[in-house]
């Protein structure tokens, strides 16, 4: 049992996962943008015909944002990027940032480039210049003696490896907005004339109206014209 959990574990945090829903929310972002969202059925009937209507209307495209698929979309990512996060925070602290006494020929062995050669100066000698150098270049050493020798190993900018643990966690609170908007918020117009007051908003789709619960006044409205006399901005 809790292997089948470290596997489902392990799965949701994989970044195979994350390129396949980053690349869903990719296509079906350009989906919404493709096919209007919030015109009334009557106006997507005079658009489409009726096999292509039944079709999109099915799956939701008409209000795709807040659609159940696209909400489930944007919570699979939040969830892959909070266990990716959490598999990333452990090994950077256990293996990066507090390594502890982990030291051994791995590190080195490992290592894009490496130096070897012989001396004949004591080991005790040889360890306390090469303290002095790594301290001066780069960092106070993590030592270790054993009975094979000693190792010394230093690094710079360790903590610059908790950047991508930042990046994930504002893709969080930007996926969080996106959860927010996709369960609770709403698409409309409002319709105040100059100098009066309303509270109602006409939800996009149709023509029902929903109370916001507080009034908003429009105390001034202008409106700039092109030279053609096309409308060039509104302003409220």
């Amino acid at each position: 049992m809790i292997d089948k959990l470290n596997i489902i574990y392990r799965a949701l945090g994989s970044a195979k996962l994350a390129i396949f829903l980053f690349f869903s929310l990719a296509v079906t972002s350009i989906m919404g943008t493709v096919v209007p969202q919030g015109l009334s059925p009557e106006q997507y009937q005079s658009i489409y015909s009726p096999q292509v209507y039944s079709l999109l209307d099915i799956f939701d495209i008409f209000d795709m944002f807040h659609s159940w698929w696209f909400t489930v979309l944007l919570a699979l990512l939040a969830v892959n990027l909070t266990v990716c996060t959490t598999i990333q925070l452990r090994r950077i602290f256990r293996v990066y940032l507090f390594p502890g006494s982990k030291i051994d020929d791995s590190v080195f062995q490992s290592a894009d480039f490496s130096k070897s050669f012989q001396s004949r100066k004591d080991l005790s000698e040889i360890k306390e210049q090469s303290e002095i150098i790594l301290k001066t270049l780069i960092g106070r050493p993590s030592s270790l003696s054993t009975g094979d020798g000693s190792y010394l190993f230093a690094e710079k900018g360790k903590y610059s490896r908790l950047g991508v643990i930042f990046i994930h966690l504002s893709v969080l609170f930007i996926l969080a907005g996106g959860l927010i908007a996709a369960l609770w918020g709403f698409d409309g117009t409002m319709r105040i004339v100059e100098g009066e007051t309303s509270n109602l908003v006409y939800l996009s789709g149709g023509n029902r109206a929903m109370s916001l619960g507080f009034d908003v006044r429009c105390d001034n409205f202008t409106v700039d014209f092109y030279a053609g006399g096309v409308p060039k901005e509104y302003r409220s």
